[in-house]
């Protein structure tokens, strides 16, 4: 293996991070997806307290683990 396809293994790009709620689309993707997981799993209402204990950033996890949105559908 030579040196430079080594060094360009190793290299990787940054990930893109973007604000999506309020400034790419016009919703809360929270709110988007507590729909769908409520259309989806309506007995999953009973689970988010317990998943609000644990936290937002829980919540928000077991959340998007549940559903998977379109954002070709987004406002």
């Amino acid at each position: 293996m030579s040196m430079t396809q080594s060094t360009a293994d190793t290299v990787r790009t940054p990930p893109l991070c973007v604000e999506l709620d309020g400034v790419v689309i016009l919703s809360n993707s929270l709110y988007e997806s507590l729909l769908a997981l409520l259309l989806v799993r309506p007995w999953s209402l009973l689970l988010l307290p317990l998943w609000m204990l644990r936290g937002r950033a829980q919540m928000k996890r077991n959340i998007a683990q549940a559903v998977t949105l379109d954002a070709g559908k987004f406002p």
